[in-house]
């Protein structure tokens, strides 16, 4: 069973998972009870709380599935970017080199 207070995805996953077998227990268990109300009521009101927790438990899930896979977008543009620098870097290195030189030139000049 997952911990309490942990928020990893993977934790998050099982406790849905979790939940559901919950729900299921409820269902069999409401079977069962049929004959008694007050612990079907109880039942009840334990099923709907599941199914509460489970709900949030599951737009946690998603909503880590998505940070993933923004982070995975940003993570890609900015290798495209640094890719894009390295490029640029390597196209104009001469030209990068020159104006060392020159600005090395000026500054030799001025003393």
């Amino acid at each position: 069973m997952a911990k309490p207070g942990k928020k990893s995805p993977a934790n998050a996953g099982n406790a849905a998972e979790e939940l559901k077998d919950i729900l299921a227990t409820i269902n069999e268990l409401k079977g069962l009870l049929s004959g008694n109300e007050v612990a079907l009521q109880k039942l009840k009101r334990l099923e709907k709380s599941c199914r509460k927790q489970s709900e949030r438990v599951q737009k946690k899930v998603t909503a880590s599935k998505s940070a993933d896979r923004q982070a995975g977008k940003d993570w890609h543009n900015g290798a495209t970017l640094l890719m894009r620098i390295e490029e640029f870097i390597e196209k104009h290195s001469g030209d990068i080199q020159n104006l060392g030189e020159s600005i090395s030139e000026s500054i030799s000049n001025l003393f």
